[in-house]
């Protein structure tokens, strides 16, 4: 974990982007050291991105008022379209991961207060496509520094164990 001189506490907005999966705000906001930025728990970017479940509620305050001048069509696509929120926001939420991890790649090995990576964190909340990505990403930055940091280990029995157990 690092020194406390080095961390720079997580502003609530700052949290509800990373929670959000809002790439706009962190690409606006370029001086951001986005390596220090934690959270109280020293959940970085990544850590607060995998740890929020995914909510259709957005997308459904959208629509709303369609539905509720026609409850029985909010009815008959109500499972189409909890479907679909679902799929959206995977997406949303791989797609942020991808740039913040182009952005700052050490954001992968850091570690929270309990010890986790985002690794962890994603498998304990069985993303399965975001630990293959993780994974990836982790054997990318491998390849390129040269780096042991990432251990193979910790990718093989985190790829094997969720591929087993969540696909």
């Amino acid at each position: 974990m690092e020194p406390e001189e080095n961390i720079t506490h997580m502003d609530s907005w700052l949290y509800k982007a990373a929670a959000e999966g809002n790439i706009e705000v962190f690409d606006n906001n370029q001086r951001l050291q986005l390596e220090s930025l934690k959270t109280p728990n020293h959940n970085n970017v990544l850590h607060v991105t995998l740890a929020t479940k995914e909510n259709p509620v957005w997308l459904f305050n959208r629509v709303h008022s369609i539905f509720i001048f026609s409850p029985a069509l909010y009815l008959l696509f109500y499972r189409q379209l909890n479907f679909f929120i679902t799929i959206i926001k995977r997406e949303k939420k791989s797609n942020f991961i991808k740039q913040i991890l182009s952005k700052c790649p050490s954001l992968l090995l850091q570690t929270n207060a309990k010890g986790q990576t985002p690794l962890h964190v994603a498998a304990s909340y069985g993303h399965s496509a975001i630990v293959k990505l993780l994974i990836k990403s982790c054997a990318k930055a491998r390849a390129e520094n040269g780096s042991s940091k990432c251990s193979e280990g910790d990718a093989e029995d985190y790829g094997s164990g969720i591929q087993h157990g969540l696909t």
